[in-house]
């Protein structure tokens, strides 16, 4: 029978469960982690129905994220989905280096003055 995997309060506790023999567990709750590695300097401010912002922060709480982590990804992921869709990148780069391609096509386009 598999066992479950307990909860752990400190990095002691962590620690010495690692040291054991884990191929027993029962790894069947874990779910996927993401990792975001990018700085995030840029700021947003943008208006939305309250209904959507209090649909992402409901979502958000049910998966036990922060409602701002969430944005990002359902951003992403549109990203993501909007490159798959329309074949905007034929030399297949990924989504944010298609969007930041783009936005420095429309910054050289800009004439002074405009």
């Amino acid at each position: 029978m598999k066992r479950s995997v307990p909860k752990l309060k400190t990095d002691k506790d962590a620690e010495d469960f690692l040291d054991q023999d884990l191929s027993d567990l029962d790894f069947g709750a874990f779910k996927p982690a993401g990792f975001e590695f990018e700085n995030k300097a840029a700021r947003v401010n943008m208006r939305m129905p309250q209904s959507q912002l209090d649909a992402v922060k409901a979502e958000a709480k049910k998966r036990g994220v922060p409602y701002q982590r969430l944005m990002r990804e359902l951003v992403q992921r549109g990203l993501e989905s909007c490159v798959q869709a329309d074949h905007y990148c034929s030399d297949r780069v990924s989504p944010i280096i298609f969007w930041q391609r783009l936005a420095m096509k429309s910054t050289s386009n800009r004439t002074f003055g405009s």
